[in-house]
C-alpha cells in the first residue's frame, strides 16, 4: 500500500538519513520533507499525509504549536515525535496529545518499530 510520510526536520541530514531509512522498509511510499514550521504548514495546506516523523529542534513553543496545528488539521494521521530523551518538556507534552514519541538517536529499529504500529 502506498503511504505518504510527513518528515519534519531542521537538519538536512537527518531528514536524509530518515527518508532512506523508511524508503529501505517501504520502497512504495512518498515522503514529504519540510525544514521549519512554516514550510510544515505550508506543505499540508494542500496535501494530506498518513504518517508524521517530527523533530522540534529549533524553537519549542513553535514546533509543537505546529504539531498541535497539525493533528487538528489531520487527526487520522499518525505522529511521533523525536526528541533529546524520553523525559524532556517535549515528550510530556507530546504524550499529552496522544503522540509517540522516538528518543535520539533515530535508528533503523525504531522507525521501524513506529511505521510497524501505524
Amino acid at each position: 500500500m502506498t503511504r505518504i510520510l510527513l518528515l519534519v526536520d531542521d537538519r538536512r541530514v537527518s531528514r536524509m538519513m530518515i527518508k532512506t531509512i523508511v524508503l529501505a522498509l517501504n520502497p512504495g511510499w512518498q515522503v514529504l520533507e519540510a525544514e521549519n514550521s512554516q514550510e510544515t504548514l505550508e506543505l499540508t495546506r494542500s496535501q494530506t499525509f498518513d504518517i508524521a516523523i517530527v523533530h522540534l529542534h529549533g524553537s519549542y513553543e513553535n514546533g509543537m504549536k505546529t504539531v498541535e496545528e497539525l493533528v487538528l488539521k489531520h487527526p487520522q494521521s499518525d505522529y511521533v515525535l523525536v526528541t533529546e530523551t524520553a523525559d524532556d518538556v517535549p515528550s510530556a507534552r507530546a504524550r499529552s496529545l496522544g503522540l509517540a514519541t522516538l528518543e535520539k538517536p533515530v535508528t533503523e529499529e525504531k522507525i521501524k518499530a513506529f511505521l510497524e504500529s501505524c
